[in-house]
């Protein structure tokens, strides 16, 4: 009898694919454990980073039907577990848990590992353009990709032309546009400066981050309406130009120092999330 394996398909374009791969090349530098386990790995973390390995794990069943991604959280840590029926992924997951290879602080190496995404039918996790080299799970280069797709793109716009004219209607002030497109993004910017420049991305993706994204929008609101909705229509704009994912409280701040962090939005986030399996059922229907 011949086994029938699902394809290794993933609804990602091929930079994208590339850009959520270097995200577990860098997860791979956090991890507690991380062991090999039949038709698959198991990584450990410590409990305090269950939110950023639940979103990724969560973006990447939404992507990659194929692979069948755990997570278990516990009062110390969380627990990651990836298999896969069919064989020919084992290398992948080998590639994205780091549990393949020899790590050392002073050898490079490039990770290029077959896949077939909604763009190409013929590709690999090191496109043209983009360049995944990392030491120790470290990114040492790669070009900007976009992390959100039409959907996201198109709310937010939408969202951020509708905060601006609602801000005209109040007539904005030099004060308003001050308070609105310096002072809001510096703090926030200077907020997230006190991380590192090269930390890994921060991810208030989970429900204490969505919790403290709609605080932090009614605190503003209630302090400056007008200048809360400068601020957030010119930066919801700006996210949709550069393709950020998550609140566009970030967007700024990502753009200024180069960074990729992201809070929770319930909005935008669930743009995002309908997208993608909307476009992973497009590829399952074309398989």
């Amino acid at each position: 009898m011949t086994n029938i394996h699902q394809p290794i398909a993933c609804s990602l374009t091929t930079k994208d694919a590339a850009h959520q791969f270097l995200e577990w090349t860098d997860l791979q530098g956090h991890a507690l454990t991380a062991e090999r386990i039949d038709g698959g790995a198991v990584m450990t973390f410590d409990a305090e980073l269950a939110d950023s390995v639940e979103d990724l794990a969560a973006r990447e069943r939404s992507c990659c039907g194929f692979l069948s991604i755990t997570t278990l959280r516990s009062d110390n840590e969380v627990r990651l577990e990836i298999t896969a029926d069919n064989p020919d992924a084992h290398a992948l997951i080998e590639a994205m848990t780091g549990v393949g290879e020899q790590r050392s602080s002073e050898t490079h190496s490039t990770q290029e590992v077959s896949l077939v995404t909604n763009t190409e039918k013929t590709s690999i996790l090191k496109p043209p353009g983009v360049t995944i080299e990392y030491e120790r799970g470290e990114q040492v280069e790669t070009k900007s990709v976009r992390r959100i797709g039409s959907w996201g793109t198109a709310s937010r716009l939408i969202l951020g032309g509708l905060f601006i004219y609602w801000a005209l209607g109040y007539s904005v002030g030099w004060d308003d546009a001050i308070l609105g497109l310096v002072v809001f993004p510096a703090a926030v910017s200077l907020v997230l400066a006190l991380r590192r420049a090269d930390a890994r991305p921060l991810r208030l993706v989970g429900p204490g981050g969505h919790a403290l994204n709609i605080l932090i929008w009614v605190v503003a609101w209630n302090l400056a309406p007008v200048p809360t909705l400068v601020f957030g229509g010119v930066t919801q704009i700006l996210a949709a130009t550069r393709g950020y994912a998550g609140c566009e409280l970030f967007a700024i701040s990502n753009w200024l120092r180069q960074r990729d962090d992201q809070i929770g939005c319930p909005v935008h986030s669930l743009v995002d999330a309908l997208e993608a399996q909307a476009k992973g059922r497009q590829l399952e229907e074309a398989c």
